[in-house]
């Protein structure tokens, strides 16, 4: 694609999600994320370094989980982006771009602001929102193409239910309204979870296309 219809692109009012699509097409997202992942890494291993050297210093503890944020809204808007350029699960897919984007700055405030109750609830509720909507985005893409293919619609289906599910329970557990009858429950839809997942790539390798 041509300078021009670059430009022609941007000038012509497309949705913020839309031009951040193009982006990613046009610049690569997956060698940009694996870089920033290489550096947060390299950036947690630096502190850890310090802290073990001088025995901790102030914001050690605080600056290690902002590190850690950033990793997590970053893979699941690459996972949604990833939907997006394959034309799977759309609506999905453009919730959780604007939810990873959002959530960064909130996961670093609830960080740095010093809170308990509702303020540490929300932190840990918008945490296990944004693994579950990663690990539904790359099931999704782990299974690849399943245009006629019943087994990969129903693994999914049913790991994405188990996910949602076992998300609810916990935030329900982290707000303190979970039902202590409902332990047998969140322990079996997360085996229903780890059973899909673990036929994800059974199913991968069954039907892959020859070539």
């Amino acid at each position: 694609m041509n300078t021009v219809d670059t430009v022609d692109f941007a000038a012509s009012g497309a949705p913020l999600i839309d031009r951040l699509e193009h982006w990613a097409s046009e610049h690569g997202t997956r060698r940009v994320f694996w870089l920033s992942l290489g550096a947060f890494v390299a950036g947690e291993g630096l502190i850890g370094f310090l802290s073990l050297l001088f025995g901790g210093f102030p914001g050690a503890f605080q600056l290690s989980r902002t590190l850690l944020s950033p990793i997590l809204c970053a893979a699941t808007m690459v996972a949604a982006l990833g939907l997006l350029g394959r034309g799977w699960l759309q609506s999905f897919a453009r919730s959780a771009v604007v939810g990873a984007a959002a959530s960064f700055p909130l996961l670093v405030a609830f960080i740095w602001v010093s809170g308990s109750g509702a303020w540490s609830n929300l932190h840990w509720s918008a945490v296990v929102v944004l693994v579950s909507t990663l690990a539904i985005a790359a099931q999704r893409l782990w299974l690849g193409d399943w245009t006629g293919n019943a087994f990969k619609r129903w693994d999914f289906r049913v790991t994405c239910v188990s996910i949602v599910v076992c998300a609810a329970l916990i935030v329900a557990a982290i707000w303190g309204s979970f039902p202590s009858g409902l332990h047998g429950a969140l322990s079996a839809f997360t085996l229903l979870a780890v059973i899909g997942y673990l036929l994800t790539p059974i199913l991968r390798r069954a039907f892959r296309q020859r070539t």
